[in-house]
Protein backbone atom coordinates (compact mmCIF):
# COMPACT_ATOMS: atom_id res chain seq x y z
CA UNK A 1 0.00 0.00 0.00
CA UNK A 2 2.46 2.35 0.71
CA UNK A 3 4.18 2.00 -2.65
CA UNK A 4 0.78 2.73 -4.20
CA UNK A 5 1.26 5.86 -1.86
CA UNK A 6 4.52 6.86 -3.22
CA UNK A 7 3.77 5.91 -6.55
CA UNK A 8 0.61 8.21 -6.62
CA UNK A 9 2.56 10.73 -5.09
CA UNK A 10 5.35 10.51 -7.32
CA UNK A 11 3.38 10.82 -10.59
CA UNK A 12 1.36 13.90 -9.27
CA UNK A 13 4.56 16.41 -9.81
CA UNK A 14 4.39 17.68 -13.01
CA UNK A 15 7.07 15.65 -15.82
CA UNK A 16 8.28 20.24 -16.07
CA UNK A 17 9.61 19.94 -12.71
CA UNK A 18 12.10 17.99 -13.47
CA UNK A 19 13.20 19.19 -17.26
CA UNK A 20 15.95 21.61 -17.20
CA UNK A 21 15.70 25.59 -17.86
CA UNK A 22 17.12 27.68 -20.16
CA UNK A 23 20.08 30.25 -18.37
CA UNK A 24 20.91 33.73 -19.43
CA UNK A 25 23.29 35.49 -18.55
CA UNK A 26 24.93 38.69 -19.69
CA UNK A 27 28.20 39.44 -21.31
CA UNK A 28 29.95 41.35 -18.83
CA UNK A 29 32.61 43.70 -20.02
CA UNK A 30 36.47 42.82 -18.52
CA UNK A 31 40.05 43.73 -19.34
CA UNK A 32 42.40 41.31 -19.44
CA UNK A 33 46.25 41.06 -19.91
CA UNK A 34 47.84 40.33 -22.65
CA UNK A 35 51.54 39.64 -20.97
CA UNK A 36 49.98 36.48 -18.77
CA UNK A 37 48.28 33.47 -19.42
CA UNK A 38 44.53 33.65 -18.58
CA UNK A 39 41.09 32.14 -20.67
CA UNK A 40 40.92 35.26 -22.74
CA UNK A 41 44.28 35.64 -23.82
CA UNK A 42 44.49 31.97 -24.29
CA UNK A 43 40.98 32.23 -26.51
CA UNK A 44 42.40 34.93 -28.55
CA UNK A 45 46.18 33.89 -28.54
CA UNK A 46 46.19 34.25 -32.50
CA UNK A 47 45.18 37.65 -31.71
CA UNK A 48 47.34 39.10 -28.83
CA UNK A 49 50.56 39.53 -30.93
CA UNK A 50 48.45 42.79 -32.72
CA UNK A 51 46.81 43.91 -29.43
CA UNK A 52 50.18 43.61 -27.93
CA UNK A 53 51.77 45.67 -30.44
CA UNK A 54 49.08 47.84 -30.67
CA UNK A 55 49.16 48.67 -26.86
CA UNK A 56 52.54 49.22 -26.21
CA UNK A 57 52.25 51.90 -29.36
CA UNK A 58 49.92 53.51 -27.61
CA UNK A 59 51.69 53.32 -24.27
CA UNK A 60 54.78 54.81 -25.72
CA UNK A 61 52.29 58.00 -26.95
CA UNK A 62 50.65 58.24 -24.23
CA UNK A 63 52.21 57.01 -20.77
CA UNK A 64 54.60 54.34 -19.96
CA UNK A 65 52.28 53.51 -16.70
CA UNK A 66 49.77 52.65 -19.49
CA UNK A 67 48.44 48.71 -18.30
CA UNK A 68 49.49 46.33 -21.52
CA UNK A 69 45.41 44.94 -21.74
CA UNK A 70 42.81 44.54 -24.09
CA UNK A 71 38.89 44.27 -23.22
CA UNK A 72 36.41 41.44 -23.78
CA UNK A 73 32.56 40.56 -23.14
CA UNK A 74 32.07 37.36 -21.99
CA UNK A 75 29.58 34.81 -20.25
CA UNK A 76 30.95 31.13 -18.70
CA UNK A 77 28.15 28.15 -19.24
CA UNK A 78 28.49 24.52 -17.51
CA UNK A 79 27.10 22.36 -20.19
CA UNK A 80 26.85 18.84 -19.07
CA UNK A 81 29.85 19.04 -17.03
CA UNK A 82 31.85 21.03 -19.79
CA UNK A 83 33.11 24.53 -19.53
CA UNK A 84 31.67 26.87 -22.77
CA UNK A 85 32.49 30.16 -23.08
CA UNK A 86 31.52 33.40 -25.11
CA UNK A 87 34.13 36.04 -25.88
CA UNK A 88 33.31 39.04 -27.78
CA UNK A 89 37.01 41.03 -28.61
CA UNK A 90 36.33 44.77 -27.61
CA UNK A 91 39.14 45.31 -30.91
CA UNK A 92 38.93 45.41 -34.57
CA UNK A 93 34.75 46.86 -33.90
CA UNK A 94 32.89 48.29 -36.70
CA UNK A 95 29.83 50.80 -36.05
CA UNK A 96 26.16 50.28 -36.20
CA UNK A 97 23.06 52.06 -36.90
CA UNK A 98 22.11 51.44 -33.64
CA UNK A 99 22.58 53.42 -30.75
CA UNK A 100 25.39 51.82 -28.43
CA UNK A 101 25.70 48.43 -30.26
CA UNK A 102 28.98 47.66 -32.62
CA UNK A 103 30.16 44.26 -34.14
CA UNK A 104 33.25 43.09 -32.98
CA UNK A 105 34.68 39.44 -33.52
CA UNK A 106 33.47 36.50 -31.21
CA UNK A 107 34.50 33.11 -30.35
CA UNK A 108 32.46 29.94 -28.39
CA UNK A 109 35.13 27.84 -27.23
CA UNK A 110 35.18 24.98 -24.62
CA UNK A 111 37.80 25.08 -21.86
CA UNK A 112 39.02 21.85 -20.40
CA UNK A 113 42.16 23.43 -18.35
CA UNK A 114 45.09 24.70 -20.16
CA UNK A 115 43.27 23.25 -23.34
CA UNK A 116 40.57 25.41 -25.72
CA UNK A 117 39.14 24.47 -28.60
CA UNK A 118 37.10 26.74 -30.18
CA UNK A 119 33.44 26.08 -31.60
CA UNK A 120 32.34 28.92 -33.41
CA UNK A 121 34.28 31.72 -34.25
CA UNK A 122 32.11 35.01 -35.54
CA UNK A 123 33.92 37.90 -37.55
CA UNK A 124 31.38 40.44 -36.47
CA UNK A 125 29.09 39.74 -33.77
CA UNK A 126 26.87 42.40 -32.33
CA UNK A 127 26.98 43.70 -28.98
CA UNK A 128 25.30 46.54 -26.75
CA UNK A 129 26.88 48.30 -24.19
CA UNK A 130 27.37 51.72 -23.20
CA UNK A 131 31.39 52.89 -22.35
CA UNK A 132 31.89 53.29 -18.87
CA UNK A 133 34.20 55.82 -16.93
CA UNK A 134 37.39 53.67 -17.74
CA UNK A 135 36.64 52.27 -21.34
CA UNK A 136 34.66 49.18 -21.97
CA UNK A 137 35.52 47.18 -18.50
CA UNK A 138 34.00 46.89 -15.45
CA UNK A 139 32.79 50.02 -15.53
CA UNK A 140 30.46 49.67 -17.85
CA UNK A 141 28.94 46.30 -16.50
CA UNK A 142 26.90 48.81 -13.93
CA UNK A 143 24.19 50.41 -16.27
CA UNK A 144 21.41 47.91 -17.85
CA UNK A 145 19.94 49.81 -20.93
CA UNK A 146 22.62 48.94 -23.15
CA UNK A 147 23.77 45.27 -22.80
CA UNK A 148 24.11 41.47 -24.77
CA UNK A 149 22.48 38.49 -23.15
CA UNK A 150 23.16 34.62 -23.85
CA UNK A 151 20.98 31.74 -22.86
CA UNK A 152 21.54 28.12 -22.85
CA UNK A 153 18.17 26.07 -23.60
CA UNK A 154 19.55 22.37 -23.07
CA UNK A 155 15.92 21.19 -24.60
CA UNK A 156 17.27 22.34 -27.49
CA UNK A 157 21.22 22.31 -27.10
CA UNK A 158 21.08 26.19 -28.38
CA UNK A 159 22.80 29.07 -27.33
CA UNK A 160 21.08 32.06 -28.38
CA UNK A 161 21.57 35.92 -28.01
CA UNK A 162 19.29 39.31 -27.62
CA UNK A 163 20.46 42.42 -27.73
CA UNK A 164 19.26 45.06 -24.52
CA UNK A 165 18.85 48.47 -26.39
CA UNK A 166 17.75 51.53 -24.67
CA UNK A 167 15.89 48.66 -22.24
CA UNK A 168 14.33 47.29 -25.30
CA UNK A 169 15.01 43.30 -25.30
CA UNK A 170 15.37 41.83 -28.92
CA UNK A 171 16.42 38.57 -29.86
CA UNK A 172 19.97 38.61 -32.32
CA UNK A 173 20.67 36.51 -35.47
CA UNK A 174 23.48 35.02 -33.81
CA UNK A 175 22.62 31.11 -32.13
CA UNK A 176 24.66 28.16 -32.11
CA UNK A 177 23.97 24.35 -31.63
CA UNK A 178 26.30 23.00 -28.58
CA UNK A 179 27.46 19.95 -29.61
Amino acid sequence: MSVVIALGFALSFPIATFAQTAVSQRLLASSFSLTQSNIQSRIWRDQVPDLLKFQRDLQAQVSPSMPLVAEAFSATFTINGRRIVISVLNGNCGSTPVENMRTCPARLAEIDGDHVRIIKDWPMFAISSVRGERGYDASSNAQTRFMTVATYDPATKQLSFADVVDGKKDASANSVTIP
